[in-house]
C-alpha cells in the first residue's frame, strides 16, 4: 500500500477583522438608548453624542446577533423601531423598520 501525501497546508495570509462591540442600553421610560464601546481590554467608553433619541417610554431593547442591529420598542407611541449601529457606535434608523402598532396599545374598557 502505498501513502498519500497532502499538499501543505498554506499559512493564513490574513488576520481576520476585528468590529467594534458596543453595550446598549435603554433607560426605564427614557427617550433613548445609551450606546458604549466596549475595548478588546473590557475598558467601556462613551459613545460621542450618546445617548442618542429613538421615541418615548422604552421599556427594553433587543440587540441582534449580529451585535449591530438594535429594535427599539416604546411605548409612547406604539412603535417599533429598527437601528443599524456604524462602526463608531451611531444608529441610524433602518428605512423601513419603523412600526407603529395597535397590537401595542393597551385594550380599551
Amino acid at each position: 500500500m502505498t501513502g498519500i501525501v497532502a499538499p501543505p497546508i498554506p499559512e493564513a495570509s490574513a488576520v481576520p477583522a476585528t468590529h467594534p462591540r458596543f453595550l446598549v442600553v435603554a433607560g426605564d421610560a427614557s427617550m433613548g438608548i445609551g450606546v458604549v464601546k466596549v475595548g478588546d481590554d473590557g475598558a467601556l467608553t462613551q459613545v460621542p453624542d450618546s445617548p442618542f433619541p429613538t421615541g418615548f417610554g422604552i421599556l427594553s431593547l433587543v440587540l441582534a446577533p449580529d451585535g449591530r442591529t438594535v429594535y427599539v420598542p416604546h411605548v409612547g407611541d406604539l412603535a417599533v423601531s429598527g437601528y443599524r449601529l456604524d462602526d463608531d457606535g451611531a444608529p441610524h434608523p433602518i428605512p423601513g423598520a419603523t412600526v407603529r402598532s395597535t397590537v401595542l396599545r393597551p385594550p380599551r374598557s
